[in-house]
């Protein structure tokens, strides 16, 4: 009797194991939009907020146009636009042009991030890329924590002028995150902390199979850093509660760019991640910083 139990627990163990393994998806090129007109690629990217039912204007995705370098600004998972506002706000008051991007499944209902994969992450940003490329000589994607991961793959398959990663999700922190691929089937949410007055623009629970998503999109995306040959410009909280800052560090000694920064707040018991939000002291000596990095690529 106790042998058959052993080999049950044992099956199961192999069960459980397989049934976590997912297959990563391989990120490809964006079709091309460059011949479609501005209007129709802002339309269909409006429409598709619509489409998910996003109820807050800031999480549309918004043109704001300016100067001929533009900047595709892309928010976290379970953020949306509102996350990244400040500093497309600030970009365009300093003449350049920017695409707050809405990636999909965000700003609306987190079910929809348990129907979507990190595919349609990554696809959900070409609107915003096109309208830049057709509208400016240089193109800057940058991106916050899970968008990092967006933005570095929209350089290294599609191409830009040059790459800013702030807190990049290379390896989330949270050590029960191994066990998401095998939690997922049993349990569909788990609780998030959110400030109240940011819940109605952000998710206050975590979707499992889209964090399940995440985590193999940090695994895809890991290796990509030798392929990175443009400028390079990351800033980093060391006491980050959110992503290893550790990972961050590693990935970003890999990119294979001369041309690359890092800039790392102390460890303090802050712990903050979304850099661009009032908990960050450093907000706008950042925001400048990143303004005066890209006056300089050429």
């Amino acid at each position: 009797m106790k042998l058959l139990i052993v080999i049950a627990v044992c099956l199961a163990a192999v069960g459980l194991f397989f049934m976590g393994r997912s297959k990563l998806i391989t990120l490809r090129p964006f079709v091309n939009l460059k011949g479609v007109q501005d209007y129709e690629l802002e339309v269909m990217d409006y429409k598709r907020a619509e489409s998910e039912i996003v109820k807050e204007n800031e999480n549309y995705p918004k043109l704001y146009k300016g100067g001929r370098t533009g900047v595709l600004l892309i928010h976290g998972f379970t953020g949306a636009p509102y996350e990244l506002l400040p500093l497309a706000e600030y970009l365009h008051k300093e003449g350049f042009t920017v695409y707050l991007a809405r990636v999909a499944g965000h700003g609306s209902d987190p079910a929809n991030l348990n129907q979507l994969t990190y595919e349609d992450w990554y696809e959900s940003v070409k609107y915003g890329y096109f309208l830049l490329k057709n509208n400016c000589d240089k193109v800057i994607v940058a991106g916050q924590s899970m968008g990092g991961l967006i933005a570095v793959n929209t350089v290294v398959n599609c191409g830009a002028d040059g790459l800013v990663l702030l807190a990049p999700c290379i390896r989330i922190k949270n050590p029960l995150s191994a066990f998401v691929p095998y939690v997922k089937y049993f349990k569909k949410y788990d609780k998030k902390n959110i400030e109240a007055d940011e819940q109605k623009f952000f998710y206050n629970k975590y979707p499992m199979e889209g964090v399940h998503q995440l985590i193999m999109f940090t695994e895809y995306t890991a290796p990509l850093a030798e392929k990175i040959k443009v400028p390079v410009l990351m800033f980093q909280h060391l006491g980050d509660k959110v992503v290893r800052a550790e990972a961050s560090e590693e990935f970003f000694g890999r990119i294979s760019s001369q041309d690359k920064k890092a800039v790392y707040f102390e460890n303090d018991d802050s712990g903050y991640h979304a850099l661009c939000g009032e908990k960050n002291p450093h907000r706008d000596v950042m925001f400048a910083e990143i303004k005066e990095w890209i006056d300089v690529i050429k």
